[in-house]
């Protein structure tokens, strides 16, 4: 069996993975509530100023929003059309980071580097769960790739092509789709002493366009929240939504959302320390986290010996890597995801390691081969949990992951050179990945009550003309649903076209009390999908974890 059929192997059983993934819900909160917006703008046609659920919304810039509102118009609700375009830019990441690598460090580590990125955790996982950091990724290592041609190659349209990725990275997730490029071309200069490219034009050019391509979001933003100061935005915090005033929308985007976390004036907080991305960066780059430590200590200590040698050194991946790392880890509040952009440059430096490092002496096959069993043990061990336990899984799922662990193992006992450790390691990542979107997920959102309800309720009849919540909510029922349902906060506030309402197990009791006369009562279990616990995981304690929401059918309203 030669590496080439492994390597084919490893690219259809990925792409499976990752295909699964189109045609999983989304979930509750960020993802539904993205596609929520994304089909609200496309009903309404308003592009310039975001709504959600009919309230200004200021909280994410809109290129999400709006190439899913567009796909929306033009293929129809529903999760492929939701998802299928982030996932090609999740693929353009790494065919960017493919060419990056070839420019810097050859072939292979160019390969090697695509390959890398494109089996870790975090890729598989931020194109199921859907965030803006997943364009926001795309984007960077973008710009980054077309910077870095400029700067060796001086074609001025790699500049510009990388103003207007920068440009589309800054609409995807604010000025840190700036300031990662920033940070990356400008530390190479700065450690590499190559002043004198400052003064090429080209550079000014990019940078104009990058901040020309915010015009249109800019405008919205004014018109909607900088000339109408006596607005009262519902502004996201930790404490859930709450009223503002003399909200400047391009104050918003420019600072508070993004360094306003740092220097303090924004609203989110919360206990993470300074190692809080140090822990999370293990487990989103598996399997390739601990290669990537070693290859880190390793880059560092070759480029710091070359500039004691007098040579500049290379320095654009580890800028790129190590000072918006730094940076993120001083703001106050801080989710795992924040750092996935940073992962194409973590593959970069591995990448390198793998072609360029010595791996000759007994010791350094040693260490390899147990730097890459380890993360195959955990795969497997995982999927055995998830197939065997978690949830029992169908026969044809746990093959594929059979066939995919089967083929890591082949490929890892046949050697320690980098492609098999990189084919071993890459096929444990799918075949754990396969487990989870054929499998985990599609049975844990059977505990997103939202989604279940949507469906549910759909097949009896209801729609947006008569349905309503009571006291409860989820976006992922509004997109199952296709229309914002409205809340009701009280039973008095239930109006007579409400034939359909969802609502928790003390609303379900309150309308008994009240005199309600209930027809068809359809019961499912409730559980946040992103924040997985012990006790749902095992099944003998599942029970007590969940709540009860019900889609309830009104027969008759009380007598007044």
């Amino acid at each position: 069996m030669n590496k080439g059929f492994l390597f084919w192997a490893l690219g259809f059983l990925a792409l499976v993975a990752f295909a699964a993934g189109l045609w999983i819900d989304p979930m509750d909160i960020d993802s539904a509530q993205y596609a929520s917006l994304s089909r609200e703008m496309a009903d309404s046609g308003n592009y310039v100023h975001l709504l959600l659920r009919g309230n200004d919304y200021l909280d994410k810039p809109p290129l999400l929003f709006w190439i899913s509102a567009a796909s929306f118009e033009l293929f129809g609700v529903s999760n492929p059309g939701f998802k299928w375009f982030p996932l090609l830019s999740a693929f353009f990441a790494v065919y960017a980071t493919y060419r990056l690598g070839r420019l810097l460090y050859g072939e292979r580590s160019g390969i090697f580097a695509a390959l890398l990125l494109g089996t870790c955790q975090a890729w598989f996982l931020f194109t199921l769960d859907l965030r803006t950091d997943t364009l926001l990724s795309a984007w960077v290592i973008g710009s980054v790739w077309k910077l870095a041609e400029f700067k060796a190659k001086g074609r001025t349209v790699d500049a510009l092509m990388g103003g207007v990725f920068a440009g589309l990275a800054m609409l995807s997730k604010g000025p840190l789709g700036l300031m990662i490029p920033l940070l990356s071309i400008g530390g190479s200069i700065v450690f590499e002493r190559d002043f004198k490219t400052l003064l090429r034009p080209s550079w000014y050019w990019a940078l104009a366009l990058a901040f020309a391509l915010l015009i249109p979001m800019a405008w919205g933003l004014y018109t909607q929240f900088d000339l109408h100061p006596e607005k009262a935005v519902l502004m996201p915090t930790p404490n859930g939504l709450e009223a503002r005033s003399g909200v400047s929308g391009l104050r918003f985007f420019f600072w508070e959302q993004s360094f306003g976390r740092i220097s303090g004036e924004n609203a989110w907080r919360d206990s993470s320390g300074p190692f809080f991305f140090v822990h999370n960066f293990l487990w989103a780059f598996m399997p390739w986290s601990l290669f990537a430590v070693v290859a880190l200590g390793w880059k560092l200590l070759r480029e710091i010996s070359a500039v004691r040698r007098g040579d500049t050194g290379d320095w654009l991946a580890l800028s790129g890597l190590l000072i918006p790392f730094v940076a993120l880890s001083a703001s106050q509040y801080k989710l795992p995801h924040y750092i996935f952009p940073l992962f194409p440059f973590a593959a970069l430096i591995t990448a390198q390691f793998f072609s360029e490092s010595s791996r000759r002496t007994a010791w350094g096959r040693g260490m390899n081969m147990a730097l890459a069993a380890l993360p195959i043990a955990v795969s497997a061990a995982l999927s055995g949990v998830l197939l065997f336990w978690v949830f029992r899984g169908p026969m044809p799922v746990l093959g594929l992951a059979l066939a995919a662990f089967g083929l890591a193992v082949y490929s890892l006992l046949r050697g320690s050179g980098a492609e098999r450790l990189i084919l071993a390691c890459g096929l444990a990542s799918v075949g754990v990945n396969l487990v989870l979107n054929l499998h985990f997920y599609p049975r844990l959102l059977g505990y997103q009550a939202g989604t279940q309800l949507a469906k549910r309720l759909t097949a009896e009849g209801a729609d947006s003309s008569n349905t309503a919540y009571l006291a409860v909510h989820a976006y992922s029922f509004d997109f199952g649903m296709k229309s914002s349902i409205p809340v009701r906060a009280e039973l008095s506030d239930l109006k007579p076209r409400d034939r359909y309402v969802v609502v928790d197990a003390k609303g379900l009791s309150s309308m008994r009390q009240a005199g309600f006369e209930l027809g068809r009562i359809l019961e499912v279990p409730q559980y946040p999908a992103t924040q997985l616990s012990g006790d749902f995981l095992n099944p003998r304690t599942r029970a007590r974890a969940l709540k009860r929401w019900y889609g309830i059918e009104i027969v008759r309203f009380p007598e007044s």
